[in-house]
């Protein structure tokens, strides 16, 4: 089910809280709101429907379990299998809140956080520095119904004044349980007089996102160069219908021919005992499966320009007899990438090792391949790339 989205609006007060309070309000139509005073700034939690500012209450938690200090601090809460959110706090003020389907992908972008994990219990694997907390006692849960956010009159949405800035999170009803919020994105807004600090998403976030779950092409096409390179020694009368990428898996096809022979098909088998165990099939198919692991852990700290590699890269393609076609480019804030689709009428295992080679060096992930015999050691390829850069 579909949960409702919160809004977080903020800017420093001055000592105008009253009239800062107003001007927050007058920029949202969305009839549940939340104001809460953090130091020199206002907060204005706003929602389409009832629900708890769920930061601020741990905020308060934080405060008065004497956790909190001058260090940027940053609360992680499993919620649910596959199911964990985050809070940033910032000079004891909610920065931001995000969610993930694992620990790993929430703090990637945490390299200079503090970080705090709520202990619910079960069995759970949690890597990199770190410190647990007890989760919330009775009384603190009891205190939850404190900042649930009230109806107010909707209003016709207005510019919005400097320093504003809109992160979307996704909420859900409390119930004596916990929700998660889904991660902010954060929009420019015009100048005004008062100077705000912004709130934004830690840099690089949605790169090492992409990167996190992206298939790395090297080792596509190393699993790729292992799978033909066996397959070309297959006993007469089976033969591989195609090698494909499919999920986070390279799967071939083995088909047995009219004079093919199930003996001689186990005896194959038996001289490729790395190997026998990832088949399954019948008597006439088999499929031979490699799982691979997503991301692309060598560029998780680190980023190349996109340009002139984008170009030398493509001229590789082409020298090496493939047609090359431009399908996608993305420029987010800080990063870009680019889309191949890729087509080569055959190459032999000399030729996939060259390109496995190529693709070892480079941000580069692969989201398609179909790799079908020409021949005895030749095979037609065709497969989709990604590079990954910045600008």
């Amino acid at each position: 089910m579909m949960r409702p989205t919160m809004e977080l609006y903020a800017l420093p007060h001055q000592g105008q809280i009253k009239r800062v309070t107003r001007t927050l309000k007058k920029r949202t139509t969305l009839a549940y709101q939340y104001v809460a005073v953090r130091g020199d700034w206002v907060c204005l939690y706003t929602s389409e429907a009832p629900q708890v500012a769920r930061s601020e209450w741990w905020l308060d938690i934080l405060e008065g379990r004497g956790l909190l200090d001058a260090r940027d601090t940053a609360l992680i809460e499993p919620l649910a299998e596959e199911q964990w959110q985050g809070v940033l706090i910032e000079e004891g003020v909610v920065r931001q809140i995000w969610s993930a389907p694992s620990y790993s992908q929430l703090t990637a972008n945490l390299d200079d956080a503090r970080t705090l994990v709520v202990d619910t219990g079960g069995e759970r694997t949690i890597e990199g520095q770190h410190d647990c907390i007890a989760p919330p006692s009775d009384e603190e849960l009891a205190r939850l119904s404190h900042y649930l956010l009230t109806s107010h009159a909707p209003r016709w949405k207005k510019p919005v004044l400097a320093g504003v800035v809109v992160m979307s999170v996704i909420g859900a009803l409390i119930a004596g349980q916990a929700w998660h919020a889904h991660q902010p994105k954060p929009t420019s807004t015009p100048k005004a007089n008062a100077p705000a600090k912004p709130i934004t998403l830690p840099p690089w976030v949605h790169y090492r996102l992409a990167i996190h779950d992206a298939l790395s092409a090297h080792q596509v096409m190393q699993g790729a160069l292992i799978s033909a390179a066996t397959l070309a020694t297959l006993p007469p009368g089976w033969k591989t219908e195609s090698i494909t990428l499919q999920g986070h898996a390279l799967t071939a096809s083995i088909l047995r021919e009219p004079q093919g022979l199930v003996s001689v098909w186990s005896q194959w088998l038996t001289q490729h005992p790395t190997l026998a165990a990832q088949f399954t099939g019948s008597s006439d198919t088999s499929t031979l499966s490699i799982p691979l692991n997503a991301g692309l852990p060598r560029w998780h700290e680190r980023v190349m320009p996109l340009a002139p590699t984008d170009a030398r890269l493509q001229d590789t393609l082409v020298q090496l007899g493939a047609v090359t076609t431009l399908s996608h480019e993305s420029t987010p804030s800080t990063w870009q990438s680019k889309t191949w689709q890729v087509t080569h009428p055959g190459m032999n295992v000399t030729e996939l090792s060259q390109l496995a080679s190529l693709f070892d060096a480079l941000p580069l992930s692969m989201d398609a391949l179909t790799l079908t015999p020409v021949n005895l050691d030749t095979w037609s390829l065709s497969f989709s790339i990604t590079l990954y850069g910045g600008l």
